[in-house]
């Protein structure tokens, strides 16, 4: 009985839009016109196929810069890419590992990758199992989803070394469901330079019970807590979150929460307007050029934003 109420509650609009952790990729295999040509949002008719590169030119980076890479994990293997910073930039030796939402694959975070770009640091951005051009279509278990950001987290240490660059110049960068794999590498790794979440949540089923419309309880339906509230406490980097008032996908009390628990040093962003991002573009309406500042200025000297 329990199995047959929660694949019904899966199937109602508000559970199955809510993207907690319900598995919800754009894979390349199903790139067609029902999922990305008659799509109505722009951000969503990006759709490159399965044997394509993804267009980085497109977003500022260019592809003279962008090296392809790939890890294995729990027997799936994933892309990653490497895109080096601007010649001369100021923050050319830091590099920021960005893990994405639950949305969709890489692709569809290229212009938040362009504008973290703009902040003038190298960018490594990895792929999720069952996500965009993996080599495998099905939803990871919460081990396997936490053992992948390890094994993506080694493959960049590995190219930071063949660049001369150091793993203590390396930032965490997670937006919304990006900031579980994020939280969880700052809180193993406290050499690194800093923390960014972007819109993020305390966790999972908090979010479940916050944001759905039943009165079932959320453990009865996650398999996982996904909990950036019990870790955060442990997590010594300086963190800089962002979040708009005006998102009404995981609001902006969920950032305050999580802010509460964290440890000093902290700067809380807190912009309005902007909704959750993808589909909205950037979750800020200050612009690329302002976002990339305050990146900056955040990594290089804790500089936080009035």
């Amino acid at each position: 009985m329990r199995y047959v109420l929660i694949a019904s509650l899966l199937n109602i609009g508000c559970i199955a839009d809510l993207d907690v952790f319900k598995h919800n990729p754009r894979h390349c295999s199903v790139v067609g016109v029902d999922t990305c040509e008659d799509i109505e949002e722009v951000m969503d008719k990006i759709c490159t196929k399965c044997a394509e590169d993804y267009p980085f030119a497109e977003r500022g980076m260019p592809v003279d810069r962008v090296t392809k890479l790939a890890f294995q994990s729990d027997g799936v293997e994933n892309d990653a890419y490497f895109v080096k910073a601007a010649e001369g930039s100021a923050l050319e030796h830091v590099t920021i590992i960005f893990a994405h939402g639950n949305y969709a694959s890489i692709e569809h975070y290229l212009h938040s990758m362009e504008a973290i770009y703009g902040s003038g640091a190298n960018l490594f951005a990895f792929e999720y199992p069952g996500y965009g051009q993996s080599s495998s279509e099905s939803a990871p278990s919460e081990t396997a989803f936490f053992a992948n950001a390890d094994a993506a987290y080694a493959l960049l240490l590995s190219e930071l070394a063949s660049r001369n660059l150091q793993a203590s110049d390396v930032v965490f960068f997670g937006m919304s469901l990006g900031a579980l794999p994020s939280v969880h590498l700052a809180k193993q790794h406290s050499g690194a330079t800093a923390l960014i979440l972007e819109s993020p949540y305390p966790s999972a089923s908090l979010f479940l019970e916050d944001s759905s419309a039943t009165s079932i309880p959320a453990s009865f339906i996650l398999s996982g807590s996904y909990d950036n509230l019990e870790k955060i406490p442990d997590v010594t980097l300086p963190t800089l979150v962002m979040h708009s008032e005006g998102d009404d996908f995981i609001r902006v009390e969920h950032s305050d929460r999580l802010f509460e628990a964290m440890n000093e040093p902290k700067c809380f962003w807190r912009t309005t307007q902007a909704k959750h991002g993808v589909s909205n573009g950037i979750a800020v309406k200050e612009g690329y050029d302002r976002y990339a500042q305050i990146i900056g200025d955040w990594i290089a000297n804790q500089t936080c934003p009035e």
